[in-house]
């Protein structure tokens, strides 16, 4: 891993079509043709990339959080849950307001924790219940009380 000053080494980021900022480029065996990083702007994206190039398997560690990350399948069994309220995030991951709110909503399922269910569903990946929930744009935020 390596970082360059694309400004000061103005003639090095012509020769590899560095036009914007930041730029990050894959230098394999073939040095005079690299390959342009194109994924989200995140560890996650890096890491896969990374990953595609070289063979690895290598993840990122899970941080811990009281959050619940909910699909399709286990939805139900959460949120619906008769003797708890849910508050839900439904979220997109390229989504900067949702991005921004994860910090809070993290902090918040640590102060609720036992007493109501906090959680987070990939609206981007689980269709089915972000329809079910008529959710239009991101994040959108449902409180279901004692299942309802």
């Amino acid at each position: 891993v390596a970082k360059m000053d694309a400004d000061a080494h103005g003639s090095f980021a012509s020769k590899y079509g560095v036009t914007g900022f930041p730029t990050i480029k894959w230098f394999g065996s073939d040095v005079s043709n690299p390959d342009d990083y194109s994924g989200p702007r995140n560890a996650e994206g890096i890491v896969q990339f990374i990953n595609e190039r070289t063979g690895l398997t290598r993840t990122l560690p899970k941080e811990a959080t009281n959050v619940q990350h909910l699909t399709d399948a286990t939805f139900n069994s959460i949120v619906m849950d008769p003797s708890k309220s849910a508050l839900v995030e439904f979220y997109a991951p390229w989504c900067g307001h949702c991005k921004n709110l994860h910090p809070t909503w993290d902090k918040l399922a640590g102060e609720v924790k036992g007493v109501v269910n906090v959680a987070r569903v990939d609206a981007t990946a689980q269709k089915r219940t972000a329809q079910r929930f008529g959710v239009r744009a991101f994040p959108t935020l449902k409180l279901l009380h004692k299942g309802r």
